[in-house]
């Protein structure tokens, strides 16, 4: 989508090569590890009282905690990668490392995949998601697309 709709390159972090990689590493970390990783929270939580034997509420709760720790450490790679770089955005600049990311780490908070951990724990990405969703482009697709999480 980037090679084909931003021909003015705004969103694929060509300012530097090494922009332009982190941009790559948010956007394929985006679907290939944190989502995965809530994937498997959620297959958990869809599949497995249709076992022949449920297991339990309890025992399906702590099993999706221990698959949680996963969920919870790539919040604390991006709270780490926000403070690199000063907060502002995953790349440093607005990319579409964070417009692909954004959307994850929405899910994971809407669908309670941290165990019970609130955003709010994670300075660094709460304060970049409120810089995410007020910009103005964000508002506009949420109106025009009427966008509910």
């Amino acid at each position: 989508m980037l090679e084909n709709y931003d021909t003015n390159h705004k969103l694929d972090g060509t300012s530097s090569k090494e922009t332009r990689q982190k941009v790559l590493e948010f956007i394929h970390a985006s679907e290939a590890t944190i989502m995965l990783h809530c994937l498997a929270i959620l297959y958990l939580r869809a599949s497995a009282p249709a076992a022949s034997s449920p297991p339990s509420p309890s025992t399906i709760d702590q099993m999706a905690c221990a698959l949680a720790t996963n969920v919870r450490r790539d919040l604390d790679w991006l709270e780490s990668e926000l403070g690199k770089n000063g907060g502002e955005y995953l790349a440093g600049e607005f990319s579409a490392a964070d417009t692909m990311m954004i959307f994850g780490i929405l899910f994971i908070f809407k669908r309670d995949l941290t165990c019970g951990k609130e955003l709010s724990e994670w300075e660094n990405l709460n304060k970049w998601v409120e810089r995410c969703t007020s910009r103005e482009s964000w508002k506009k697709a949420v109106e025009k697309t009427g966008f509910v999480l």
